[in-house]
């Protein structure tokens, strides 16, 4: 059909680098007051682990289009390499950044990720890593090289490409100005906090989560509808929104760029209601 031939999708060799996170969801119950000091007692149901930052993007990737060749290159512990999809994983360190998030189920039935309605707190591990990219050799036959760089260490050294995407939380991001004409996917926030931009960037998509996207090409400005769903937005979790975006992105860069910018905010908003 006409519409199964406009979202046609190319495999592609793809290298993702940049900071990889365990983003772990403990659930239990909090139904009294600890006895010792003035607080709660969480019981603990169930803990589950995912990939986020560039291991969420490239299992995204993997997940939109299995045909996808997806290599990783990041720190992460040999213990988490079963949560990866990528065909092949470049560990630059055995270091591991967990964001725990403590979530509030009603009973053990509701330990799912419904239960971000009722998140408690999060709990960080590591804030830097110490090992980067510097002087790592890649593969020359990418077709596409996309950075999720959380400035958490791990990209020090960028490699010149003809088609790169950069999704970055860097103020100055002058570390990008050997690319040539990179595609840079930032949010609102971190884009009103950036100092430098790269030097040679032409096109730029600004996200802001509920609002309208803005995508700009050779200075020229466009904006672009997100995706509305009917579901109730409080209900929303957005994290990992970014990533998802970003990984749909590249997958559908074969597209007009204002198709591939819709596509992708479908798919995460889909991701958000999930």
């Amino acid at each position: 059909s006409s519409k199964s031939k406009m979202i046609k999708q190319y495999p592609k060799k793809i290298l993702v680098i940049g900071d990889i996170f365990i983003d772990r969801y403990t659930y239990g119950r909090v139904d009294r007051m600890a006895p010792d000091f003035v607080g709660f007692v969480f019981d603990k149901l169930m803990s589950v682990d995912v990939l986020g930052g560039a291991g969420n993007v490239a299992n995204n990737l993997k997940t939109l289009n299995p045909k996808n060749e997806v290599h990783l290159m990041g720190n992460l512990l040999d213990e988490y390499d079963n949560l990866s999809l990528a065909d092949e994983t470049l560990y630059l360190s055995k270091e591991t950044m967990i964001k725990e998030r403590i979530i509030v189920v009603n009973n053990e039935n509701d330990a799912t990720f419904d239960g971000h309605k009722h998140k408690l707190l999060r709990i960080d591990t590591l804030k830097k890593f110490a090992i980067s990219n510097n002087g790592t050799k890649i593969d020359s036959d990418y077709d596409v090289i996309v950075y999720s760089d959380y400035n958490k260490g791990t990209i020090e050294h960028t490699y010149k490409h003809p088609k790169v995407f950069i999704d970055s939380k860097r103020s100055d991001l002058s570390i990008y100005n050997s690319i040539k004409n990179p595609i840079l996917k930032i949010n609102s926030k971190e884009y009103a906090k950036i100092n430098t931009l790269p030097n040679n960037i032409n096109d730029m998509i600004i996200t802001s989560g509920k609002s309208d996207m803005i995508y700009i090409s050779n200075q020229i400005k466009q904006t672009i509808p997100i995706y509305e769903t009917k579901k109730d937005p409080s209900s929303f979790d957005y994290n990992g929104a970014g990533d998802t975006f970003l990984a749909a992105l590249v997958n559908f860069s074969h597209l007009k760029p204002q198709q591939s910018i819709k596509l992708a905010a479908v798919a995460a908003a889909l991701a958000v209601t999930k």
